[in-house]
């Protein structure tokens, strides 16, 4: 007997991701998940975190809110996201075990 697994793949873009947030509403609401991998690009890393932790209220709210400009504004300051993803987004300690 073959071990199959079943992914739940939530693409990114503005139109997409509103479609995206009914699917994975509709999913939580109805108990819906099957799934053994979840993998989510771009704006789709958003909707999955909502449907992982079984969140429904506002997402298109949330969504278009997150799209405007000064929710997360690194335009012109790349050294500090770099500065803030190597020293606050890295485990380095987890990887640095996995070496």
């Amino acid at each position: 007997m073959e071990n199959k697994k079943t992914a739940l793949i939530v693409e990114g873009g503005g139109q997409r991701g509103v479609f995206s947030f009914g699917i994975t509403d509709t999913f939580i609401k109805r108990d819906y998940d099957p799934f053994d991998i979840y993998i989510g690009v771009s704006n789709g890393v958003a909707v999955l975190c909502w449907y992982l932790i079984r969140e429904t209220d506002n997402n298109l709210e949330k969504m278009l809110y997150a799209a405007r400009g000064d929710y997360l504004d690194y335009k012109n300051k790349r050294p500090v996201y770099l500065e803030n993803f190597f020293d606050k987004l890295i485990n380095w300690e987890f990887v640095e075990s996995n070496l």
